[in-house]
């Protein structure tokens, strides 16, 4: 029953690391988050980013950068999230 409480709890904390997630994403402007999950969801290269959208690789680097700059930003800015982490890794040792 523990490991069944565990389980849920560990379930509970994902969805609450999703949600605090795609915030931050929609922190993003239109530009810097088609990039993003491009990159991200797609897994697609920076140069088949930039052939898909017509812009160079630098400009998909930055764009990049600056979006992951935000959504660190985003997160650090949520002290509720280091609790979650630090909830979830003590839980995933006593499993």
């Amino acid at each position: 029953i523990q490991q069944l409480e565990k389980i849920g709890a560990n379930e509970l904390l994902e969805k609450e690391l999703q949600r605090l997630h795609q915030q931050a994403i929609e922190r993003l402007s239109p530009r810097k988050k088609t990039i993003f999950l491009m990159s991200r969801e797609e897994e697609l290269t920076y140069e088949q980013i930039a052939q898909k959208l017509g812009i160079s690789v630098h400009t998909v680097r930055n764009q990049m950068t600056d979006s992951l700059t935000t959504i660190r930003e985003f997160l650090s800015n949520h002290p509720d999230i280091a609790c979650l982490i630090i909830a979830s890794l003590s839980s995933l040792k006593n499993i």
